[in-house]
């Protein structure tokens, strides 16, 4: 005779079947999905006539963080195909834009070299010492981007381990900022390991 399998005492739901089922949302109604239409439609528009690169990929990262940027998949990979074939990072040299922009394309799954970090570690020499130039944003940005880093990416391990150590430092001077609570909640869920939506709710 087989032991019949535990489930640890569990109590029944309070969850009736028939009540589950009764349930009804106004969010469902017309008039909410005439409206969620809507805006939809403003939100595509933005995205299609906002001109500056970088505020285009803030755009892209809002959407993803709150887990609807599916709804406009094809304008999201028609910026990023035209961001990805202009390369337009390697110009401006900005660490938190090139940052930005790697992890976004990483994450879509475009073929975009680390080397594009070379230029921030050759010329600053000293990450650390450089980093008032180079802004606390850039360094959080190329921290998160660090995540995407694929097997024998040395420049970015190296990166995530010069960021880690600035912010740390910088949380410590700043306690208590808003800036810092951003840094403390990328320190402990990096944008790599969180959930769409909840991370909205918890952040």
């Amino acid at each position: 005779m087989s032991a019949e399998r535990g489930f640890g005492n569990l109590q029944p739901s309070i969850w009736k079947y028939e009540y589950i089922q009764s349930l009804r949302s106004e969010y469902k109604e017309e008039s909410y999905i005439k409206q969620r239409e809507v805006l939809k439609e403003e939100v595509r528009m933005m995205l299609c006539n906002v001109e500056n690169y970088v505020h285009q990929l803030e755009l892209i990262d809002v959407l993803q963080r709150l887990g609807v940027a599916y709804h406009f998949k094809d304008e999201i990979m028609r910026i990023l195909d035209n961001i990805f074939n202009m390369e337009i990072f390697k110009p401006k040299k900005i660490l938190y834009a090139t940052a930005l922009e790697f992890r976004l394309l990483r994450q879509h799954g475009y073929d975009i070299s680390a080397d594009v970090f070379d230029f921030f570690l050759e010329e600053t020499k000293d990450f650390k010492e450089h980093q008032s130039s180079i802004g606390i944003e850039g360094i959080l940005s190329l921290y998160e981007a660090s995540f995407h880093l694929v097997e024998e990416e040395t420049i970015l391990e190296d990166g995530k381990k010069y960021c880690s150590k600035i912010l740390k430092e910088y949380v410590k001077k700043n306690d208590g900022s808003y800036t810092s609570l951003l840094i403390n909640h990328s320190l402990k869920y990096p944008l790599h390991w969180r959930v769409p939506r909840w991370d909205i709710l918890e952040g």
